[in-house]
């Protein structure tokens, strides 16, 4: 059980029909990804791992020069980045890929707060897999090992606290963290390389 991200791939102009539907009382959100314009990924991630997975921005994209640091936090605050706070989000750009303030390409969530979480059309998506060339995970790799560094040393005092596991973990947080990156944004390019848009869910 739980809350799971999950995407649509779709065509924005082939599903605008449902537009004057999602206020009707018999609407269901079935008509979206059932609609023959729509195609669910076959990709998913718990929100529990993708908050998880996440952390190496929270831990290190506060070390980055200010230009570099909204650079990066707006690259992962359109992907996969959920956990941002007041001061990280100083440096994020919500309107450098996409007009919307609520990353909502469709335009659907004035209708419905609830409906989605974000909507991309193709050409927000092509911006955002421009920007990903850019990203040094060597880099963030450098500053996030300095930050649980620093966090291990606090934990030494405690007669429990296991440093080989706690090791292991920091080396496991961070590779995923890269394999999840590099498979939204494959999901990204598969979208443009086919002029799809994207909805994104929590389901």
């Amino acid at each position: 059980m739980g809350t799971y991200w999950n995407g649509i791939k779709t065509k924005f102009s082939e599903i605008d029909c449902l537009k004057t539907k999602i206020n009707e009382l018999d609407f269901d959100y079935l008509e979206l990804s059932e609609h023959p314009a729509s195609q669910e990924l076959n990709f998913s991630i718990k929100t529990t791992q993708l908050i998880k997975l996440s952390t190496p921005v929270d831990y290190a994209t506060k070390h980055l020069s200010p230009d570099k640091r909204k650079l990066y936090n707006t690259f992962f605050y359109h992907t996969i980045w959920t956990t941002y706070d007041d001061q990280d989000e100083l440096f994020i750009d919500k309107t450098k890929y996409t007009k919307n303030l609520s990353n909502d390409d469709l335009g659907w969530l004035t209708l419905d707060t609830d409906l989605y979480w974000k909507a991309f059309n193709t050409a927000s998506l092509e911006l955002i897999v421009k920007d990903y060339d850019y990203i040094a995970f060597d880099v963030l790799k450098e500053l996030y090992e300095l930050e649980r560094s620093a966090f291990k040393k606090q934990l030494e005092s405690y007669p429990d606290f296991n440093p080989h596991e706690y090791n292991l973990e920091t080396k496991e947080i961070f590779s995923n963290f890269v394999t999840l990156t590099k498979d939204i944004i494959a999901i990204y390019k598969n979208c443009v390389a086919e002029k799809k848009d994207l909805i994104i869910e929590f389901i």
